[in-house]
C-alpha cells in the first residue's frame, strides 16, 4: 500500500471516528460490536437506490460514499463482486424495520425480488429480498422501532470441518 493511501485512510478514520462512532452500537459484554459493512459493486447508483429504499441515509466518510444505518455504515467498493451472497459465506445480512408489509410492498413495487412467500413473511414476520449484484438482505419486522431501519445481524455460513 502507498504512503500517501496509508495517510488517506488514516485521516479519514480519525475524521470519521467522532461524527460515525456515536452513531454506532455499543460493544457488548464481551466487547463485540460490528459497525460497518463492506460491499464489491460495479453499480454504485443500483446499490444507493437500493439502500435508500431501505431507509438508508447517504454520507460521506472523507471522499467516500457511505450508507447510514442505524448502528452500521455501509462501505462501497467500486470492483466487481465476487458472487452472491447467498451461498457464501455471508449468506445474508439483515435489518429491523417498523412495518414488514410496507417495504414488502415498496420493494416489490420497485422490482426487486422478494424470497420469502407472503404467507411465510406473516406468519415468522421477516422476510428476504434480493438487492443489486445478488445481496440476500432480511428484513425483520420490529413494531416498536422509531427509524426507518437498524442493523440487525449478519448471517455466516461456514463448510464444517472434516
Amino acid at each position: 500500500m502507498s504512503s500517501s493511501r496509508r495517510q488517506f485512510l488514516a485521516a479519514a478514520a480519525t475524521l470519521a471516528a467522532g461524527r460515525a462512532f456515536a452513531e454506532l452500537a455499543s460493544p457488548n459484554a464481551v466487547g463485540i460490536a460490528m459497525g460497518h459493512l463492506h460491499l464489491n459493486t460495479a453499480d454504485l447508483e443500483a446499490q444507493k437506490r437500493f439502500w435508500i429504499l431501505l431507509g438508508a441515509t447517504p454520507a460521506k466518510l472523507g471522499p467516500a460514499e457511505v450508507m447510514k444505518i442505524q448502528n452500521v455504515l455501509i462501505l462501497f467498493r467500486k470492483a466487481q463482486p465476487t458472487g452472491p451472497t447467498e451461498g457464501s459465506i455471508v449468506n445474508h445480512v439483515g435489518f429491523k424495520i417498523p412495518d414488514l408489509q410496507a417495504y414488502r410492498a415498496k420493494l416489490s413495487g420497485a422490482g426487486f425480488k422478494l424470497l420469502t412467500a407472503e404467507e411465510q413473511s406473516l406468519k415468522s414476520h421477516k422476510s428476504n429480498v434480493m438487492g443489486p449484484e445478488g445481496i440476500n438482505v432480511e428484513l425483520v419486522e420490529d413494531k416498536s422501532l422509531t427509524v426507518p431501519i437498524a442493523n440487525h445481524h449478519v448471517h455466516f455460513y461456514h463448510s464444517p470441518v472434516d
